[in-house]
C-alpha cells in the first residue's frame, strides 16, 4: 500500500514539474515594454482581433517574435512549435 502511495506521490509530482515548465509566462518584456495576459491563438484569431502580424528579428525565449502593426505594437505573439502563438497585450 505505501509502494502505491508513493509511486502515485512521483506521478503526480512529475506531472506538475512538467505543466509548470510548459506554461508560459504571464508577461514579457519586448523593446523596453511590458506585455501580459497570455493566450494561445491561431494566426487567424490574431489577425481579427489585431491586424496582420510582422514578423521580427531575435527571439523572446526562444521563439520567433511576431508583432502587429503601430509603434509600439499593441500585441506581440511568439510562435509555438504547432504553429500557434502565445499572444501579449500591451500593458497601458
Amino acid at each position: 500500500m505505501l509502494a502505491v502511495l508513493t509511486a502515485v506521490a512521483a506521478i503526480g509530482l512529475g506531472l506538475l514539474k512538467f505543466a509548470s515548465a510548459a506554461s508560459a509566462p504571464k508577461q514579457i518584456g519586448y523593446q523596453g515594454r511590458m506585455y501580459m495576459g497570455v493566450v494561445e491563438v491561431t494566426r487567424i484569431e490574431a489577425t481579427a482581433n489585431f491586424g496582420r502580424l510582422h514578423r521580427r528579428p531575435g527571439t523572446v525565449d526562444g521563439k520567433q517574435v511576431f508583432v502587429s502593426a503601430g509603434r509600439p505594437p499593441s500585441l506581440v505573439a511568439l510562435r509555438l512549435p504547432d504553429g500557434h502563438f502565445n499572444a501579449y497585450q500591451l500593458m497601458r
